[in-house]
């Protein structure tokens, strides 16, 4: 009898387990997601497999990763509903131009390589219309930015054979100073002397480039 009695006393004493509160908006920030792509302008996913995966990110399964070595995984983009997905293309401005140029398309290539390996995931666009398409087919739109003036090295060839594989964007601040002109695809046409230590603009390749003397801007 006494056990049976300590018995239902440690029952009573044990505690319920507690059960979070459903989220009142979960419902509405779902059907917004749904309807709207959610899109993450800066992701460098393909530099991070690079420096820690190496040759195995070509082959290695990247469903679901372990979040102490990498912020990114196609479980996690899924479940935090993201819609598009702007893929950084960076590699150090420390190294030789030749090399930056090998190891951006190199990087490109991994973009790719995600595209072909998990197309029920990703597709990559160039286009605010191929976007919403690839949201609304149930996928990530994605896209290429190149970061920095250095990984084109100095060459318009380099750059239209990159534009061929990839949308370059403008550097970033810690990309290193630009050797000439970079892309920036938000500006179409615009036109000053170089000597006033503004901007020059070309059209090729479909992107307006652009440059800023350093030198004009020291003599102002």
């Amino acid at each position: 009898m006494n056990i049976l009695r300590l018995a239902a006393l440690s029952l009573l004493l044990t505690p319920l387990p507690v059960h979070a509160a459903p989220d009142p908006h979960a419902a509405r920030i779902a059907r917004i997601l749904k309807a709207t792509p959610l899109i993450d302008g800066h992701n460098d996913w393909p530099e991070a497999l690079a420096e820690r995966a190496r040759e195995t990110r070509w082959t290695m399964d990247l469903t679901r990763l372990d979040p102490a070595t990498y912020h990114t995984d196609f479980d996690r983009l899924r479940a935090g509903g993201v819609g598009g997905q702007f893929w950084s293309v960076w590699v150090s401005a420390d190294l030789p131009q030749v090399q930056q140029v090998k190891d951006t398309l190199d990087q490109i290539g991994m973009v790719h390589n995600l595209a072909a390996r998990y197309p029920q995931h990703i597709t990559l666009v160039r286009t605010a219309a191929q976007l919403r398409a690839a949201h609304k087919a149930g996928r990530i739109g994605s896209l290429i930015g190149v970061e920095g003036g250095g990984q084109i090295d100095g060459s318009l060839a380099v750059l239209r054979a990159i534009a061929s594989l990839a949308r370059p964007i403008s550097p970033s601040p810690t990309a290193g100073p630009s050797p000439g002109p970079t892309a920036r695809p938000t500006i179409r046409s615009m036109t000053a002397s170089p000597r006033s230590g503004k901007m020059w603009c070309a059209n090729l390749i479909g992107w307006a480039c652009w440059w800023t003397s350093a030198m004009s801007a020291k003599r102002r």
